[in-house]
């Protein structure tokens, strides 16, 4: 493809007709797109629609039309569904959800099911108005999937994964990052350099993407501004994964803010019994007692703990 000059999507799907279009999504899109292609939304002839995208070849459906407007593109791809599940551990997956349909479809049910069956939302009130928050970012997890959808090397065999943990939400896809934005770059200004630009191009249109490589760093200002702590973005053996984590203190967090296994063992104490002592603290790891008094202070002034009582009642909680 590389010689050619083509990314995968640009190709021509063999086997597909027009019939295995749905013009239902097609009418969607004509509305979605309505901000930044105009023209689109008086155009009757959905055909047309589709060579304005460039997504027709020599009066032949691409790959990328079949992903974005097809009926049924599992029919040709079946490796392009998305797989959630609720796992209680590594090994124990407690419920499954298989998504499929084409891409927008696929977007707009993966959410939702998150939102009603795998996530819990917490309720406040802005006067009279009622919110829901979701534990995570709703933004931020959009965001994430998009970027699993449109960046995912569909040459591969497996289907994108969203696996939910008690205290952690990871999206995985297959492919690898361009060379010219290694994954520390991703929380910093870089360029966007999508793998499939047809896919990319037409969700810009739509209005579900920039084209400046903001996303993951909106993915991080999402979670930060909710009180999370930064998502991770990891790239290994060709995998890409995106880790949100609920839990603001995880064991991870804590090492990387530079806490020692002490003071790390002390905050999942105070998690699970909601209070730690002095005393309790110096039990737990033996030190001294101007020792834990060195430790114990600098969790509260990072802001992880908070000093409560006065004399023989001073203990701690999480702050």
């Amino acid at each position: 493809m590389k010689k050619l000059g083509k990314t995968w999507d640009e190709v021509i799907e063999e086997k597909a007709e027009f019939a295995d279009l749905n013009h239902g999504t097609v009418d969607k899109f004509k509305k979605l797109a309505a901000d930044r292609i105009p023209s689109i939304t008086d155009e009757k002839d959905w055909k047309t629609v589709l060579e304005k995208l460039d997504l027709i070849g020599n009066d032949n459906l691409k790959r990328a039309a079949i992903l974005l407007f097809g009926n049924n593109p599992q029919k040709f791809h079946i490796q392009s569904c998305v797989k959630i599940g609720k796992f209680l551990t590594e090994t124990d997956i407690q419920t499954t959800d298989v998504v499929e349909g084409n891409l927008f479809e696929q977007l707009e049910n993966s959410l939702e099911i998150l939102r009603t069956k795998y996530l819990k939302s917490e309720i406040s009130y802005e006067g009279i108005h009622r919110r829901d928050i979701l534990e995570y970012p709703y933004d931020a997890l959009r965001e994430a999937i998009i970027n699993a959808l449109i960046h995912r090397d569909y040459l591969g065999t497996s289907n994108i994964q969203i696996r939910v943990y008690s205290d952690r939400l990871v999206i995985m896809n297959e492919g690898k990052l361009p060379p010219e934005v290694p994954v520390e770059k991703l929380k910093i200004e870089h360029l966007s350099i999508p793998r499939n630009t047809l896919l990319a191009k037409v969700f810009y249109f739509a209005g579900f993407i920039e084209s400046w490589g903001r996303g993951t760093i909106k993915i991080v200002e999402n979670c930060v501004k909710q009180g999370l702590p930064e998502p991770d973005f990891i790239e290994e053996s060709g995998v890409m994964k995106v880790i949100f984590y609920k839990d603001k203190f995880t064991a991870e967090y804590l090492e990387k803010l530079g806490f020692n296994e002490r003071q790390i063992k002390a905050v999942m104490y105070v998690k699970v019994k909601g209070r730690i002592t002095n005393k309790e603290y110096r039990e737990m790891t033996g030190l001294s007692d101007e020792g834990a008094r060195i430790d114990v202070n600098e969790l509260v002034e990072k802001g992880v703990l908070f000093l409560k009582g006065r004399g023989r009642n001073v203990h701690y909680v999480l702050k």
